[in-house]
């Protein structure tokens, strides 16, 4: 029996909801963690696939996050995105790109204002290694034809910079989108 054997979920009246988005990446990139680990503890390889469809998710997840956030900034109450790393990437803006950068390299909890330029491409190399849409590939693995590279180390280094940088910009944004909870409400 799972320990969480049911939830009800009741979806936000908003539709561009950062904090729902952030929240559902975190659990997707810790979920990744701990399939590994299971797998590792109990050597159990097959665990690999599972542990690197949810990082692999988190990691689409978390720049959907960025996207996110940048629409609640500009007003807009719909954004569109698909599941291709490149392009998601790409629409990220360039703010939340120097956050994703200074967050690369390191374990801290605050971006690095040092060799932000070549942090980005470091991490821009790893996204591009990871392919075009990680998520849609290895949720299929069954499917695969040929012999397929499966990072699991290469994803989750990527998985865990957004993670960090996502943190850090909801912590930045807390207070406005606290004060448009209340609008929304007020709204209703």
């Amino acid at each position: 029996m799972p320990a969480i054997p049911s939830l009800v979920f009741i979806s936000s009246d908003d539709p561009l909801d950062p904090e729902a988005l952030y929240a559902i990446a975190t659990a997707y990139a810790a979920s990744g963690l701990l399939i590994s680990n299971h797998g590792h503890n109990h050597e159990q390889i097959a665990f690999t696939f599972p542990a690197v469809v949810c990082s692999s998710f988190a990691l689409e997840l978390f720049l959907k996050f960025f996207l996110t956030v940048d629409a609640v900034q500009r007003g807009e109450s719909k954004v569109s995105f698909g599941h291709a790393i490149p392009t998601l990437w790409a629409k990220v803006s360039a703010p939340h790109k120097t956050v994703v950068a200074g967050m690369y390299g390191h374990s801290k909890r605050s971006p690095e204002s040092s060799g932000v330029e070549r942090r980005l491409e470091q991490f821009e190399e790893v996204l591009g290694s990871l392919g075009n849409q990680p998520f849609v590939q290895w949720r299929y693995a069954h499917e695969l034809q040929g012999l397929q590279l499966m990072s699991h180390a290469a994803i989750s280094l990527a998985v865990d910079t957004l993670w960090r940088a996502a943190e850090h910009v909801a912590m930045q944004e807390e207070e406005r989108w606290s004060a448009r909870r209340v609008r929304t409400r007020r709204n209703q």
